[in-house]
């Protein structure tokens, strides 16, 4: 196994069986400040820090 590896069910649009296998994973989904963002955002919104 590698980092950033996501694994979910292998039928209908991944949502869906009992097999699995790793996720197509969007770019936008590793891209580091995406990330920072979402977390920021997370952050703001529920009023909880971790840093």
């Amino acid at each position: 196994m590698r980092g950033g590896q996501f694994f979910g069910p292998s039928g209908y649009q991944e949502m869906r069986g009992r097999d699995v296998r790793e996720a197509r994973i969007g770019a936008e989904a590793g891209d580091p400040g995406t990330g920072h963002r979402l977390w920021a955002e997370a952050e703001q919104l529920t009023g909880v820090s971790y840093l």
